[in-house]
């Protein structure tokens, strides 16, 4: 006599993370259940054609059907409603200097407004000597009047703003970019402090600056690039001097502490890069700081590894890596390398290891060392 304790397939799947969003689902309304993947090691991206199985009790399985049923309608619209954001990007500010660096920094955001649709900033900051009573450099030729020494600042920052748009005119040409809304802005004060005042009063969605890397560059980018990234309260993309944008397959790894706040800053991360749904590689991976060491549960951190996969898997590439042990940096740097990534992406916590990667030493290490953007969300 069949008692309903026998256990039964309720679904197959070709993708494990999908059978553990269904087990979820089926744990939540007190439905026994288990996962059945025979000869597959414990890897959340196998793809066997109905190769994983979820198998109920037989007296569950009338209920069973009608949890994964709804769970395949929810799931389909979360698909479509929150893999792709609607995380507007209307206004891109990019602060210049009139360097290479930011040179190269306005044609990786040329490409990024372009795929955007977004309107393009360049601004620029000069020396005020009323606003920053500091010594004159010997950058300018001063007056004995202030109003004079003003003036020929002023004057200068004016012709080196339309040379900087007369060289960016062949390569807006060669690609196509001559429809984009391009407009420029010149402030007088403290840079670091004028830009992120100007990125709030007119409120832009991001901000693409140059970054100086492995230069030995005299300009201001470094300190001013730093105090953005930490005081800004939109993403930031830093574009090292040599690095371009890459419209084809991109490879991303993303620098995790298991935090909440990681799901809306990959929302972005997808959008910004990704928004016609070109295949995006993302490595998410926690580095265990030496200096700052912490442990997590593991069956935590698996949970935390699905319930991304399980929200982004189907439409970006996610793998999970955990290193460390040692320096922060060198561990970053080396996984770059032997996974050849194209970006870095992070979200700066107040209160958690990648708080510590923006202290004085180590930003100086990611930001100034890199050859990679360098993307950085906030909380």
């Amino acid at each position: 006599m069949n008692d309903g304790n026998s256990l039964v397939a309720v679904a197959r799947y070709t993708y494990l993370h999908r059978a553990y969003l269904a087990k979820g689902w089926l744990d939540s309304m007190g439905i026994a259940n288990s996962i059945i993947h025979q000869g597959l090691d414990y890897s959340i991206h196998t793809n066997v054609p109905n190769g994983i199985e979820l198998l109920v009790y037989e007296k569950d399985l009338d209920k069973a059907k009608e949890v994964l049923e709804k769970m395949g309608s929810v799931y389909e619209k979360k698909q479509e409603d929150e893999v792709t954001p609607d995380y507007q990007i209307n206004k891109i500010l990019v602060p210049i200097d009139f360097s290479k660096n930011s040179y190269n920094a306005a044609k990786y955001a040329l490409h990024v407004a372009n795929k955007k649709h977004a309107e393009i900033t360049f601004f620029h900051t000069y020396f005020n000597p009323i606003i920053s009573p500091l010594t004159y450099e010997n950058t300018y030729s001063f007056s004995s009047s202030v109003n004079e020494a003003l003036a020929d600042i002023e004057t200068n920052a004016t012709n080196n703003m339309n040379q900087f748009l007369e060289k960016l005119k062949p390569y807006i040409a060669e690609n196509n970019l001559n429809h984009l809304q391009i407009h420029t802005d010149l402030i007088g004060g403290i840079a670091e402090e004028t830009i992120i005042d100007y990125v709030e009063e007119v409120n832009y969605d991001l901000i693409i600056i140059g970054n100086k890397g492995r230069s030995n560059s005299d300009y201001w980018f470094g300190s001013v690039t730093s105090h953005i990234i930490s005081k800004a309260k939109v993403p930031v993309i830093a574009i090292p001097e040599d690095s371009s944008f890459i419209s084809e397959e991109k490879t991303v790894v993303y620098i995790t502490n298991f935090e909440q706040s990681d799901f809306i800053a990959l929302h972005k991360l997808i959008n910004i890069f990704s928004p016609n749904k070109k295949r995006l590689n993302i490595k998410v991976l926690h580095i265990n700081d030496s200096e700052n060491p912490e442990t997590f549960n593991v069956t935590e951190t698996q949970k935390f590894e699905e319930k991304i996969d399980a929200e982004f898997g189907e439409f970006v590439k996610i793998r999970f890596y955990t290193k460390g042990h040692e320096d922060i940096t060198t561990v970053l740097d080396r996984f770059i390398k032997e996974e050849n990534c194209d970006l870095i992406a992070m979200t700066m916590h107040r209160r958690n290891i990648i708080t510590s990667l923006f202290n004085p030493s180590k930003t100086k290490k990611v930001l100034f060392h890199t050859t990679k953007p360098l993307v950085v969300f906030h909380t």
